[in-house]
């Protein structure tokens, strides 16, 4: 069994395709009918109706606000990493929507490490596969 953190390179630094991110209307609609899996930095929200809709897979949006995390640099090196791990978890080849929140607080600062990020996100992904089940 291969872990994401091999599966994970700094190849895929590129933007997701337009197909593959969440818009406004996506993220509002994940927030109101999604289930929410919270881990120690992250808060990751999911749903798949409306991905269901669209049909071109999972779509993403990573949320890292100036006010929990002032850095620029440590707030694009989350999304980057962010990006990475939704690209090659399986979560990301299904029909859902994701919506990943970078927590504020104390404790989850110290877990800003490359390696933490990508175990922590891996691990909410594979939650979030078996919670959201399509109907």
């Amino acid at each position: 069994m291969t872990t994401v953190r091999s599966e994970v390179s700094t190849a895929g630094l590129r933007k997701l395709p337009k197909g593959k991110r969440l818009d406004k209307a996506g993220v509002i609609s994940v927030l109101k009918n999604g289930r929410r899996i919270s881990g120690r930095a992250f808060d990751v929200w999911a749903t798949d109706k409306l991905a269901r809709a669209y049909g071109n897979g999972s779509r993403v949006a990573i949320a890292v606000s100036k006010k929990q995390l002032g850095s620029a640099v440590a707030r694009n090196r989350i999304r980057r990493v962010a990006r990475e791990v939704f690209r090659a978890h399986p979560v990301a080849h299904g029909q859902m929507d994701v919506l990943v929140k970078y927590r504020s607080r104390s404790d989850a600062r110290k877990a800003a490490e490359r390696s933490q990020i990508i175990d922590e996100l891996g691990r909410l992904f594979s939650k979030v596969a078996s919670v959201t089940r399509p109907a």
